[in-house]
């Protein structure tokens, strides 16, 4: 009987851990892709100052769209 409740231990620390890993990759993902933004509108900026605000949207609508893969992809692998 000690035996199985050691075994269901273990298996929701197992959990608990790939849930914390996911996490991690996930806040990690969505820093990287804050600095890449960042860098690339930067650049974007530096290119042609003219239409910087509808680049920078287009940006911002592209890191949403990588938040929301990266969430989607952590969930599904979960």
């Amino acid at each position: 009987m000690s035996v199985m409740v050691v075994r269901v231990d273990d298996k929701s620390d197992n959990e608990i851990v790939v849930v914390v890993v996911v996490v991690v990759v996930v806040v990690a993902a969505a820093a990287a892709a804050v600095v890449v933004v960042a860098v690339a509108s930067e650049v974007v900026v530096v290119a042609s100052s003219s239409s910087s605000s509808s680049s920078l949207l287009l940006l911002s609508l592209l890191l949403v769209v990588v938040v929301v893969v990266v969430v989607a992809a952590a969930a599904a692998a979960s």
